[in-house]
């Protein structure tokens, strides 16, 4: 079962990648307001799990 499941992530996660780079082919900067608060969420589950990590030691 997890291994479905992983595939279809993984297929999921392919498609939306796909989308994104149409979107950057058509506009760069569009592409750039869309992605910016991916990479702001993904900086602060980052950081959150450097912290976990130094709290727990």
């Amino acid at each position: 079962m997890p291994t479905i499941f992983n595939s279809i992530q993984i297929l999921r996660i392919y498609f939306m990648f796909n989308k994104l780079w149409g979107l950057i082919n058509q506009n760069s900067k569009s592409f750039i307001k869309i992605i910016e608060p991916f990479t702001r969420i993904n900086f602060l589950i980052f950081s959150i799990e450097q912290n976990s990590h130094t709290m727990s030691l």
